[in-house]
C-alpha cells in the first residue's frame, strides 16, 4: 500500500482570485500543495457548441496570487475533466483525469491522465481506452491507497438516444485497464461521485441518481469489491440530485452526503444535469418546480450502513433555489471542523448565464453538523460553487466561477475564494474583492417583501425610512426571516442588523412601486 505526506504550512490568509480570458473558464478541482500553494484544474469552454476548448493548470500563491499557468494539450476535444490528484508517493507530483474524444471517432471515449510537477511542467500523459466502444458523459475518480486510478460514470450505451449505463474502471498510473465492470439500470443512472470505502481496504463506494434494484429511494449508495464486482445497494436518506450529490468518508465511521431535498420530505430527481456535455439542465416541467421542489440542500451524516445519524438543511426557504457544490460540496482535515458549500440563488432555465445576483455559501460545522459559522459571498454577479477543500491553517478554500451579467460578455471566469478558519477573506490582500457577510438581505431592489438570512439565532433588525423614521424592527429568525412590505412606500431604507450593542450588518434596501 502506497502513503504520502505533505508539510502543513499554516498561512491564515483569506483571498478572493479570479481568472478570465477569451473562453468561459470553470474550475474542475483544486488541491494543495506542501508550500500552501493552491492548484487548480480548470476547463476553457465555447458554451454554445458544448465543448471545452482545452483545460489550463493553475498555481496561485497562498495569498491569491498567480504564480503559474499551463496549458493541458489533448490528443481530441475533452468531453469531461474529473479531478486533481496527488501523485502517490510524491507529495508535489500531481495527476489530473480526463475524458478525451477523437475527433476520428466521436462515439470513442477514453481516459487522458496528465502527469506534471509543482511548476506545472507536464511530466508525461497516458491514455486509458476502455474495452467499450462507449461515449462517457460524465464521470468521477479517485486515486486509492494502493496507487491505482479508479473511475466510475456513465456512459451512452446506445439502446436509445439517452439510455446511459453505469461502468468502473481500474485503471493504473501509466494508463493500462486493470478491471472493468458495467452495470446496467432501469432508469437512466447518473453516477454523482466516488470514495474508497476505507483506506485498508480495496472496497469503493459510489453514489448514484437513478432506480436500482433493491434500493427504495431514487439516490442510492452502491458498494463494489476490489475486482469492482457490484456487491450491495443501500437508500440514501433525505436527499437526491442528479448530478449535485457528493459524498465524503468520515474518519471511517460513516459517510456524509449533500444533496437536495423537496418539501415533501420525498426526493425530486429534477435538478440541474451538471456535468452532461449536451444536457445542461432539465426543462422542468410546468408548476412541478415551483410547488414540489425544495429550494434548499441538505447535509446527512450516516453509518457505515448509510443510516441517517445527524442532517441539517442549508438554504433560503422557499424564495430562492439553493444547490450544494457539485463536485465536491463538504471536506474536512480536523473530523470536529466540517466545510460545506453550494449556491444561494439559482435559476436553472438561466444557468450558467444567470441575469440575477447569487451568492457562494460555506458552512462550517461541527462533529454534530451543528453550525459553526455561516458565510455568504457574493451578491454583486452570479456565483457559482463548485469545489472545496479544508486547507492546512484551519480554513477553506472554494473554486467555481463568476459571471458578470452586467459586462455584457457571455463568458464566465473561474472564481475562488480562500477562507480563514473564522470565515474572513483578509481586505488588506484583497481591497477592491468581495468580502465575507454574516447577513444577507434580498431582492434589493424588493417590492412586497424583503428576506433576511442568516446562521445566527440572535441578531435584531432596524429599517428607518428616509425621513429617519423606524419604520419596523424585530428578531430575526435563524436561517430565513421575511418582513410583508406591502403598503410601505416607494423609496430608500436605511437598515441596520445587531447582535447585542455590535452591528453586523448595515446598508440600504430600495423599496420599488
Amino acid at each position: 500500500m502506497l502513503s504520502f505526506s505533505y508539510l502543513e504550512v499554516l498561512s491564515q490568509y483569506g483571498f478572493n482570485f479570479e481568472y478570465g480570458d477569451a473562453y468561459s473558464n470553470h474550475a474542475f478541482d483544486l488541491i494543495q500543495s506542501s508550500d500552501s500553494s493552491f492548484l487548480i484544474l480548470s476547463g476553457r469552454a465555447d458554451f454554445f457548441s458544448n465543448t471545452y476548448k482545452n483545460a489550463k493548470l493553475l498555481k496561485i500563491s497562498d495569498k491569491g496570487k498567480l504564480k503559474y499557468s499551463s496549458e493541458i494539450i489533448t490528443p481530441g476535444s475533452i468531453s469531461q475533466l474529473s479531478r486533481l490528484h496527488r501523485y502517490p508517493g510524491l507529495a508535489d507530483e500531481f495527476m489530473a483525469v480526463g475524458t478525451i474524444t477523437p475527433g476520428n471517432n466521436p462515439n470513442k471515449s477514453f481516459i487522458l491522465i496528465v502527469h506534471f510537477d509543482k511548476q506545472l511542467k507536464q511530466i508525461a500523459q497516458y491514455q486509458a481506452h476502455l474495452p467499450l466502444n462507449i461515449e462517457i458523459q460524465i464521470h468521477k475518480s479517485i486515486c486509492d491507497s494502493y496507487g491505482n486510478i479508479i473511475v466510475s460514470g456513465s456512459y451512452l450505451d446506445g439502446i436509445s438516444a439517452w439510455s446511459l449505463s453505469i461502468f468502473m474502471a481500474r485503471i493504473s498510473l501509466s494508463g493500462k485497464v486493470l478491471d472493468f465492470e458495467i452495470l446496467p439500470l432501469p432508469l437512466p443512472p447518473f453516477v454523482n461521485d466516488i470514495i474508497q470505502l476505507k483506506s485498508n481496504t480495496l472496497q469503493y463506494g459510489i453514489n448514484v441518481t437513478g432506480q436500482v434494484p433493491g434500493s427504495s429511494s431514487i439516490e442510492s449508495f452502491l458498494v463494489f469489491d476490489s475486482l469492482l464486482n457490484y456487491q450491495s445497494v443501500y437508500p440514501i436518506p433525505f436527499i437526491t440530485g442528479w448530478g449535485n450529490v457528493t459524498v465524503v468518508n468520515y474518519e471511517q465511521m460513516g459517510y456524509v452526503f449533500s444533496g437536495k431535498k423537496d418539501n415533501y420530505g420525498r426526493f425530486w430527481q429534477n435538478t440541474v444535469f451538471y456535468g452532461f456535455k449536451k444536457v445542461i439542465d432539465l426543462d422542468f416541467p410546468s408548476g412541478r418546480f415551483n410547488s414540489q421542489m425544495r429550494r434548499d440542500y441538505a447535509v446527512v451524516k450516516t453509518d457505515l450502513n448509510i443510516n441517517a445519524v445527524q442532517s441539517v438543511v442549508f438554504g433560503s426557504g422557499n424564495n430562492m433555489v439553493d444547490f450544494p457544490a457539485h463536485k465536491r460540496a463538504t471536506n474536512y482535515l480536523n473530523p470536529t471542523s466540517l466545510f460545506n458549500t453550494g449556491t444561494i440563488n439559482i435559476k436553472p432555465g438561466e444557468y450558467p448565464f444567470q441575469q440575477d445576483p447569487s451568492w457562494i455559501l460555506i458552512n462550517k460545522m461541527g462533529a454534530d453538523l451543528g453550525l459553526i459559522w455561516q458565510r455568504y459571498y457574493g451578491g454583486n454577479a452570479y456565483y457559482h460553487a463548485t469545489n472545496i477543500n479544508a486547507t492546512t491553517d484551519g480554513g477553506c478554500i472554494v473554486s467555481g466561477f463568476k459571471f458578470d451579467y452586467a459586462s455584457g460578455d457571455y463568458n464566465y471566469n473561474l472564481f475562488v475564494i480562500k477562507s480563514t478558519p473564522d470565515g474572513v477573506l483578509t481586505a488588506i490582500e484583497n481591497p477592491d474583492g468581495i468580502h465575507a457577510r454574516e447577513v444577507i438581505l434580498y431582492p434589493n431592489p424588493g417590492t412586497s417583501e424583503l428576506n433576511i438570512q442568516t446562521g445566527h439565532d440572535n441578531l435584531y433588525i432596524k429599517l428607518y425610512d428616509a425621513r429617519g423614521k423606524l419604520r419596523y424592527e424585530g428578531k430575526i429568525k435563524q436561517f430565513h426571516h421575511s418582513i410583508n412590505t406591502v403598503g410601505w412606500s416607494a423609496g430608500i431604507y436605511m437598515y441596520q442588523v445587531t447582535k447585542g450593542k455590535e452591528v453586523i450588518e448595515q446598508g440600504k434596501w430600495m423599496k420599488g412601486k
